[in-house]
């Protein structure tokens, strides 16, 4: 929704209940609205009570998301974290080349996908270091066991920080929404 209608649609619904108000006063008199508070005082306790509720509620959610996001975005940095000492086990021309793309994938995440991850999104360019890194992977020559354990091993942790990075992405939404607020 957009910022601009929301501000209209509370400015008017701030003015139809000013001009509502101005009109009862000038419509009754003094005497009759100070006479009987006790029913004045339980709409108080009703509104009060459910903006407590309401504002519970919005910091609760507010809160469980950030905790999530920040899960999402610790584990996704200790998984390439993994990814690059793992990369150790393979011939340095590979090896040289997985961790330089690692790198690349992490700046490219602080850098680019964290500011477009408010509206949801990823980004391309993540996207791009994501495709160069499985292209990397799927050049290694696996002629040793050693390779081989290493290359399973490596496989896992690409699926562990692809878990990741869709939990962080997921959670870069906001949750409550913009009326809400």
């Amino acid at each position: 929704m957009n910022v601009l209608v929301l501000i209209v649609i509370i400015v008017a619904a701030v003015a139809a209940a000013v001009a509502l108000m101005y009109a009862v006063r000038r419509l009754v008199r003094d005497d009759i609205l100070l006479t009987d508070t006790e029913r004045g005082s339980a709409i108080f306790g009703m509104v009060a009570t459910a903006f407590a509720v309401l504002l519970a509620f919005v910091v609760f959610v507010a809160f469980e998301s950030y905790n999530q996001a920040k899960r999402g975005a610790e584990s996704e940095a200790v998984a390439i974290v993994e990814l690059f000492r793992t990369a150790e086990f393979f011939p340095s021309v590979k090896r040289a080349e997985l961790q330089g793309e690692l790198g690349c994938y992490a700046r490219a995440v602080v850098n680019h996908e964290w500011p477009v991850m408010r509206d949801g999104e990823s980004s391309p360019i993540v996207d791009r270091w994501v495709k160069e890194l499985k292209l990397t992977t799927k050049g290694f020559s696996l002629n040793t066991p050693r390779h081989r354990a290493a290359f399973a091993e490596l496989l896992s942790q690409e699926s562990d920080r692809v878990g990741w990075r869709r939990e962080r992405i997921s959670e870069g939404t906001p949750v409550v929404t913009l009326p809400v607020w």
